[in-house]
């Protein structure tokens, strides 16, 4: 899920904060979604690094 979908689907729910604003306007809230986002494309290119290491192993390597 990208970051547009992601503040879609919070808007689509309406969710607030105590003061009644949408949550995707709180700067928490943007800060949360930035380091959310840097963290799945962190993961994402972790697992095609282990993919291309897996290819290139010979039976007898972990």
């Amino acid at each position: 899920m990208n970051r547009a979908e992601i503040v879609a689907r919070f808007e689509k729910h309406d969710f607030r904060d105590r003061q009644g604003h949408p949550l995707v306007n709180c700067l928490e809230f943007q800060i949360l979604l930035d380091q959310a986002v840097a963290d799945s494309d962190q993961v994402r290119s972790l697992e095609r690094e282990l993919c291309r290491r897996k290819a290139y192993a010979r039976p007898d390597e972990n």
